[in-house]
């Protein structure tokens, strides 16, 4: 009786271990889920083997589809800029090919299927291969980097148009970085000093 009530304590202590083991898997899952909301980051993962896909709710709101679109890639590319729809699929491509190092990184304009919307993305994943190197399972996220782009290009349309007043005024014009290392200096130094401008940038 003993040894039966021994087994019988060990039992409850294993199941109470993975009711245990259980909630904070599902706390963990909970805070994952909370997190990946907050941010809009996208899911995105493919079972090799099987052929089984799923987008995550965020994955098709960047999107712009419907809760209930089908994980499909020949969708994905459908939304895919069609400028940048051919070098896109050949890197993902190359990914599940194992040419990449087990990463995929890219950066591309998609076109929203409910609205038609240029928008921006990136998207990085990770492969997990076998004990032979075949590739098994692809995982990563996407995630809409719009107006971090047009920050990018606002301040880079500004800076261009500071360089083309600076080039064109009959005054001496320059600027240093933290280290008072010359980082631009205006065409007019080339006919003040009688020197490229490239041969003077980088002198404090």
């Amino acid at each position: 009786i003993r040894e039966v009530n021994a087994v019988a304590d060990s039992l409850q202590k294993a199941a109470a271990e993975l009711l245990l083991r259980g909630a904070d898997l599902r706390s963990s899952e909970s805070r994952l889920r909370l997190a990946v909301q907050a941010t809009g980051l996208g899911i995105w993962d493919v079972d090799v083997v099987t052929g089984r896909r799923s987008w995550s709710p965020e994955f098709l709101s960047i999107l712009g589809l419907k809760r209930n679109t089908a994980a499909d890639p020949d969708t994905f590319l459908a939304h895919v800029h069609p400028e940048d729809r051919d070098w896109v699929n050949e890197r993902y491509q190359a990914f599940f090919r194992g040419e990449t190092g087990g990463k995929y990184e890219a950066e591309f304009r998609i076109l929203r299927a409910n609205t038609a919307e240029e928008r921006w993305v990136v998207t990085s994943g990770r492969l997990v291969l076998d004990d032979k190197g075949k590739p098994l399972r692809g995982s990563g996220t996407m995630m809409d980097v719009t107006e971090r782009r047009r920050v990018e290009d606002t301040l880079r349309e500004s800076e261009q148009r500071f360089r083309s007043m600076a080039d064109s005024a009959p005054a001496l014009i320059w600027m240093t970085d933290h280290d008072g290392r010359i980082n631009f200096l205006n065409r007019y130094h080339e006919d003040f000093l009688g020197y490229p401008v490239e041969h003077l940038m980088g002198d404090d």
